[in-house]
């Protein structure tokens, strides 16, 4: 080790007062020199670490645009460059002195034995011996401190030899870590490298290992935070700028690439290679700077002119650029010279979109899909092709397609549920919600809860609608979101919560008429006519021409019997617009009363008619089944339950009920069938899993995770359990234990799509736990101190 430095730092500390010293000071003199000498050889590691170079990292297939997807105003959500991150070992330009290695724990127990001995020693001084530094200038040193002395340099000089021997050992095991790496044994290479940083905190080389292992098991932010530890102790760390550059794509900060990959060309006699210009293209695509981006496309281009990602990469930059017709040049070209790939076709299908020509642009997405037949993004963009088309229809079934081939895209699946919910599908589009919550940033996202709430409040489901809109209040106050929750409370018998919930909309909105009508409506719900009749009135009086509060009056007074003011009411409705059966149906009955021998016209809906009485058992269950498979649940629904109703000893019309209830959204009834079945140990895995999620969906996250947990214990290697683990423990408010699954999981190994959805869904959990704790640190800032008595 280099300790040419050490005389110059510790003659800092050699000039120090003698007078008078006792013995307990000078053994913290030499403890206080030991702590110096760890800094000084520490920074000696530092700077030996600095003159270390890295080779060229290797570049994974397809690292720029292939795979995955780039979001700008003008283009498609098409292929966003990432690269996968690797590299090889790094090469020292110095080799040290063998030192025989020690552990970590054999050194520390050196250096406490050192102290122990000097603090035996009788250092105290006699009454001559207070020397002043200038008095040590004029006469001999005392023969009383030449024993102290030469213990403190006996210990400064072991102090050093503990110190080289720290750093040979972080040495080793940040070469450890490199082995480990290059093998993919990343657990490894992790714990590797997180001893070479307990034995010298101050290596570089020891947190861009750190940092390497982590990027390749998709803890990108530890990751970002070891690479920018290496570089504060060594700025002109060649790898550790290329690791952070290339993260930094990963993490959505493409500024931090740009300002990386510039430091990394001064540092650069040679130049850049292939992926670190790519790299620096992408930074400037995702800014919106097309001209610089396609600048360096064209260096990297020149590197390597046979790759795909590249030129794909450029031509989006054109179409960034609305060179819409340029692009398409392009794309035909690469179609020409490559072939038809399926991402050139789809990119293709975009061009002549924004160039309106729709049917070739279909055609593109057609042929794109039949060779990627299931790739979400492409049905994403015939989707948005078919609306524009006006087939809504059509463009439906590609967004819900696409939800269901990306599952853990949240992002989809809300797509998917709110065009359901537009379509009148509210049963449908509750199924992509309640996936969707299954999410961790659904319970901080507003307008997501209160889109839930809605669609429950229609089904009828109100305890759920509550718990969406309770959520959704405490992110933002509103005032029909008031009105809702004490809907949901008079509809559940909570007639004094209601009361407070609507006094408090008041509060926020006062003589506002919609608050109005929702009090109207709770009076009229907890069964006060007469209080309701009075709310009715006086919203009339401010809004004479509200359907809503002439129904809802007309409907308290024809419960009442009062045909005449009934009658008055709805057709005053129907004057201005209404045109619903229950209306119709209403007053047809109120003038059967006022004229008797009137005839009554019913305005009944079209239903569909099933003669359960002419199917025998085989097949109401083949036409359940039938009905299952084509998604029409509550079809399925009648079919199983007369089944049901039959054989009440039939296992699987039970179990083919339970499932068909969960489908249609009648998660209470579909618990009520499955408990006594799940109790007696009839359900199989898929009916668990089925059962689990009525569970969740209905708010129960504690009896939903007892039984994943049990499924997962007997299958271990299933990584869907301990994804749907980690979204329940969650939405349960337990972060801890969703944080320590999902650090559990990607330590193993798996697919990259199963990594990737586990690490988007580790840094939102880490995001929200954060997030609690500023919250509760706000909190505790801004509440008065208590005092007692």
């Amino acid at each position: 080790m280099d300790s040419a430095s050490l005389p110059e730092k510790n003659s800092l500390y050699s000039g120090r007062s003698f007078s008078p010293i006792a013995a307990d000071e000078l053994n913290d003199y030499a403890a206080e020199c030991l702590t110096q000498g760890l800094v000084v050889a520490c920074e000696s590691t530092s700077d030996f670490e600095s003159n270390k170079v890295a080779e060229e990292p290797a570049v994974s297939s397809n690292p720029f645009i292939e795979g995955s997807t780039v979001v700008l105003d003008a283009v498609p959500e098409a292929a966003a460059p990432v690269v996968d991150f690797w590299t090889v070992p790094v090469v020292s330009r110095v080799e040290t002195a063998p030192v025989r290695s020690q552990s970590y724990d054999e050194l520390l127990e050196l250096v406490a034995r050192a102290r122990a001995e000097a603090s035996v020693l009788d250092l105290t001084p006699g009454p001559d011996d207070a020397l002043s530094l200038s008095s040590l200038k004029l006469r001999p040193v005392s023969a009383g401190l030449i024993a102290p002395l030469g213990w403190a340099a006996l210990f400064v000089v072991f102090s050093v030899s503990v110190l080289s021997q720290l750093a040979a050992l972080s040495a080793d095991s940040c070469k450890q870590a490199r082995i480990n790496s290059d093998k993919g044994n990343y657990q490894k290479a992790l714990m590797a490298s997180s001893n070479a940083i307990r034995c010298n905190p101050f290596a570089a080389s020891a947190y861009y290992e750190r940092g390497r292992a982590l990027v390749h098991m998709l803890r990108y932010n530890e990751a970002e935070d070891c690479f920018n530890r290496a570089l504060t102790f060594n700025p002109d760390f060649a790898a550790a700028l290329d690791a952070r550059a290339a993260l930094s794509l990963k993490l959505d900060k493409p500024q931090q690439t740009i300002s990386d990959t510039y430091r990394l060309m001064a540092l650069s006699a040679v130049g850049l290679n292939t992926y670190q210009y790519g790299n620096m293209a992408v930074a400037f695509y995702k800014t919106g700077r097309y001209d610089e981006a396609i600048k360096y496309y064209d260096k990297a281009l020149a590197l390597d002119a046979d790759s795909l990602s590249l030129q794909l990469g450029r031509t989006y930059c054109l179409s960034g650029k609305q060179q819409h017709r340029q692009a398409l040049a392009a794309c035909d070209g690469l179609i020409k010279r490559r072939g038809a790939q399926a991402k050139v076709l789809a990119l293709r299908g975009y061009c002549l979109e924004r160039l309106h020509k729709l049917s070739a642009a279909a055609r593109d997405f057609d042929l794109a899909l039949a060779k990627e037949p299931n790739n979400p993004l492409f049905y994403n963009y015939r989707a948005a092709l078919l609306a524009e088309r006006n087939q809504p229809a059509a463009a439906l079934k590609d967004y819900v397609k696409a939800a269901d081939l990306d599952r853990d895209n949240a992002a989809a699946q809300h797509t998917a549920g709110k065009m359901l919910a537009q379509a009148g599908q509210s049963k449908d589009a509750l199924r992509y919600y309640d996936r969707l919550a299954q999410f961790p940033a659904f319970v901080r996202s507003f307008d997501q809860n209160q889109e839930r709430a809605a669609l429950n409040f229609t089904a009828g489901n109100y305890q759920a609608s509550l718990t969406d809109l309770k959520r959704a209040i405490e992110l933002e106050p509103d005032c029909d979101l008031h009105v809702m929750a004490a809907l949901c409370q008079a509809h559940l018998n909570m007639g004094g919560p209601a009361r407070e919930t609507i006094a408090e909309a008041y509060r926020l909105r006062p003589d506002s008429p919609s608050v109005i009508l929702g009090d109207a409506q709770v009076e009229a719900i907890l069964g006060q006519r007469l209080s309701a009749v009075d709310k009715y009135s006086k919203l009339l009086l401010v809004r004479a021409d509200s359907k809503e509060a002439l129904i809802g009056r007309g409907e308290c007074y024809f419960d009442r019997q009062q045909w005449a003011s009934a009658a008055a009411d709805y057709k005053r409705a129907i004057a201005l617009g209404e045109s619903s059966a229950q209306v119709k149906n209403n007053l047809a009955v109120c003038e059967n009363v006022l004229n008797r021998g009137a005839r009554i016209k019913l305005d009944l809906p079209v239903q569909k008619t099933i003669d359960l009485a002419r199917l025998n058992d085989t097949d109401l269950f083949n036409k359940g089944c039938q009905a299952y498979q084509s998604d029409d649940m509550s079809v399925a629904v009648i079919y199983f339950s007369e089944l049901t109703r039959r054989q009440p000893t039939n296992l699987d019309a039970r179990i083919n009920l339970a499932h068909s209830l969960e489908g249609a959204g009648d998660h209470g009834q579909a618990i009520a069938v499955f408990a006594p079945l799940s109790v007696a140990g009839r359900l199989e895995v898929k009916d668990e899993t089925c059962y689990a999620h009525a569970l969740a969906a209905a708010g129960l996250y504690d009896r939903s995770i007892s039984i994943l947990e049990r499924l997962h214990r007997a299958s271990p290697a299933n990584v869907s359990y301990r994804l749907e683990l980690t979204k329940l423990y969650s939405a349960a408010g337990q972060l801890d234990k969703a944080i320590g699954i999902c650090r559990d999981s990607l330590a193993m190994n798996g697919s990259s799509e199963e990594m990737r959805n586990f690490n988007n869904v580790y840094e939102s959990l880490v995001t929200e736990q954060l997030r609690k704790k500023d919250c509760s640190a706000n909190r505790a800032v801004s509440s008065p101190a208590e005092t007692e008595g």
